[in-house]
C-alpha cells in the first residue's frame, strides 16, 4: 500500500495511490517449485477523473534441478496508462533462473 499528498502547480492538490497483494503456494507440484498470483493498482493519480489501472499476474516457478528453474508467467493490466479508451494488455514472460 502506498499514498501521496500532492500539490501540483497550476492544478491544486490531490493525491497518488497503488496498493496489492500476492499468494505464494511454495512446493507446489514439486518441492522447490512455487505458484503465484498477484493482484492490485499500479500507482495513480486522483486528479484527473480517470480509470484505476489495475494489474493482475500469475506465474508458476518450476524447480528442473537444485540450479536451474523457469518461470512462466502472464501479466494482465486492465485501464493501462490510467484509461478505459486503451484496450488491455496481456503479457507472457519466461525466465530461466541459473543459481550457483
Amino acid at each position: 500500500f502506498n499514498y501521496t499528498d500532492v500539490i501540483v502547480i497550476g492544478e491544486g492538490g490531490g493525491e497518488i495511490w497503488s496498493y496489492g497483494g500476492g499468494l505464494a503456494f511454495p512446493d507446489f507440484g514439486k518441492e522447490g517449485s512455487v505458484l503465484g498470483f498477484f493482484g492490485g493498482a499500479v500507482p495513480y493519480s486522483d486528479l484527473n477523473e480517470i480509470e484505476t489501472p489495475i494489474h493482475i499476474e500469475g506465474f508458476y516457478k518450476y524447480q528442473l534441478s537444485d540450479n536451474i528453474s523457469i518461470t512462466p508467467g502472464v501479466i494482465w493490466v486492465i485501464n493501462p496508462e490510467q484509461s478505459d479508451d486503451n484496450d488491455d494488455a496481456v503479457i507472457g514472460t519466461i525466465r530461466t533462473t541459473f543459481t550457483f
